[in-house]
Formats: C-alpha cells, sequence, structure tokens
C-alpha cells in the first residue's frame, strides 16, 4: 500500500449518461487520440491514466464527462438513487457524487445538496449547470444543525482524513496528526445521527469516507448502530462487485489491491 501510494496518481472520467454513454463517449476519445481502458466495475467508467489538460478539453466543457475515481462512483452506486426519489447529499462539495446521484435519477426527483460554505457550493452548482442537471436544491448550512425534512436516501460522505487518497494529495502525510482521527469519528458520528433524523421509515442512509482507518469507518459505524437499532447493514455485495465487499457487508477498497482511491462505504436500512 505504501508503494502505490507514491504511484502517479490515475485519471478517472464518468460519462455523463444525459448527454452520452461509456461506448460513444470512448470513441469521442478515440477521435483525439486520448486512450483509455475501460473500468474493471462500473460501466460508465474510462480510465485515461495520467493525461494532462483533461479540464480543458472541449468534451468537458460541454459536460460530456466528469472527473471522479472509482471508489466514489462506487459509493453512489451502493446508495442506488432512483429517478423520482428525494436524496439528501449532507456533505456535498465539491459535488462529484451529487452529480453521479442526478445522473443516475435521470433528472427525475429531487436531490437537496448540502455544505457547510457558499462557496464550495457553488462548485456543485458550477458542476450541475455543466452537465444539465436540474434537479438540485442547494444548501449552505452546517448538516448537523439543520433540518431538510425526510429523504428516501441521504448520502453521509463524512469529512475524513483522507488516507485512501495520499496518491492525489501526498501533503497529507505530513499534515495529519493521531488526535485529528479521534476528532474526525466524533463529527462524523454527528452527522449519521442528524442523517438518522432525515430518512424515512425503510429508507437508507450510505456512510462513506475516502480513508482506510477503521476508527473513521467501521467503528464510528458500530458506534452509531449501538445506539440506533432501528438501523442494520445491508450486504454491499446487493450492488456493488463482491472484489470490493468485506464479509461484514460493506465496500472497502485499496490503491494496492483494487487500483483506486482507498475508500469505506456502508449501506444502512432503517428497518422502523
Amino acid at each position: 500500500m505504501l508503494a502505490a501510494n507514491n504511484e502517479r496518481p490515475t485519471i478517472v472520467v464518468r460519462a455523463n449518461s444525459l448527454k452520452t454513454n461509456a461506448d460513444e463517449l470512448a470513441k469521442l476519445f478515440d477521435e483525439r487520440g486520448i486512450k483509455y481502458v475501460r473500468s474493471k466495475y462500473l460501466e460508465n467508467f474510462l480510465k485515461v491514466g495520467h493525461l494532462s489538460g483533461i479540464y480543458n478539453i472541449d468534451l468537458f466543457s460541454q459536460g460530456y464527462f466528469s472527473i471522479q475515481d472509482e471508489s466514489a462512483g462506487l459509493v453512489v452506486k451502493l446508495l442506488d438513487p432512483k429517478p423520482g426519489e428525494t436524496v439528501i447529499d449532507l456533505c456535498s462539495a465539491p459535488g462529484g457524487k451529487t452529480t453521479y446521484i442526478g445522473e443516475l435519477m435521470k433528472n427525475e426527483g429531487k436531490i437537496i445538496a448540502v455544505d457547510k460554505y457558499e462557496h464550495r457550493l457553488n462548485l456543485v452548482k458550477q458542476s450541475c449547470e455543466r452537465l444539465g442537471l436540474t434537479n438540485v436544491d442547494f444548501i449552505a448550512e452546517d448538516a448537523t444543525a439543520a433540518n431538510f425534512g425526510v429523504a428516501d436516501k441521504v448520502l453521509v460522505d463524512a469529512p475524513c482524513s483522507g488516507f485512501g487518497v495520499i496518491q492525489k494529495k501526498p501533503d497529507i502525510k505530513w499534515q495529519r496528526e493521531l488526535s485529528d482521527i479521534k476528532n474526525l469519528a466524533k463529527t462524523q458520528l454527528e452527522l449519521l445521527e442528524t442523517a438518522s433524523k432525515l430518512v424515512r421509515n425503510g429508507g437508507v442512509i450510505v456512510y462513506s469516507t475516502c480513508t482506510i482507518e477503521p476508527e473513521e469507518n467501521i467503528e464510528v459505524v458500530k458506534s452509531f448502530l449501538d445506539k440506533h437499532p432501528e438501523f442494520e447493514i445491508e450486504d454491499a455485495r446487493n450492488y456493488l462487485p463482491s472484489e470490493v465487499v468485506t464479509n461484514g457487508g460493506y465496500m472497502e477498497t485499496f490503491p494496492h489491491k483494487h487500483d483506486m482511491d482507498g475508500g469505506f462505504a456502508v449501506r444502512l436500512i432503517k428497518t422502523k
């Protein structure tokens, strides 16, 4: 894993299903001489290696694709948003997961994109406009303090230590202290508490991070479940390839095992 973290990161793109698909995007890349390989795990994702300037090509500005790692895409597949549903994304910025949710919902239903800071929420707005998403409401508030109504599904993509994305953000190695993990776990649990009040009976919370630390991942979930017997883990194998799912039924990815960012996600069902 340490060796993988020192490798140059691979850029992965997600075809915008509102405008195109992976086959058409692949042809457009062929025309422009852009090399790629198909994702092993997600049908609408292409890995384009170390392509610099990907944000500057016309297809990006026209909304044909977004930059998104496969690990982040898998989180949204685990949420399994459907057209017509109401979905709350509690930690929305910079918007990669929000926009993928919108694409899978085919612009039908409602997404409530929440972020504490207006300037970060503006990044989500810009992405939605570029991609042609019109079913997103934007709320700049502290997610742990606000009430956004009741939703079918809530995504808690929690702030974390980021140890799964060291490839892309190597400065994390110098910026983190052991105490950070303890403090972050407290915030993560507060976010799950908020989400529990926002999801309807029979609804779904997906809790995710881009770290590999158990203290921020499954241990936070266990603490939450101890207080909330009305929730239970649904096996992620129902939605994701078995290679990225643990025996406990939750998603774990690692750069040296799956050739993607390290990450965690669990699907919680509100049973009563």
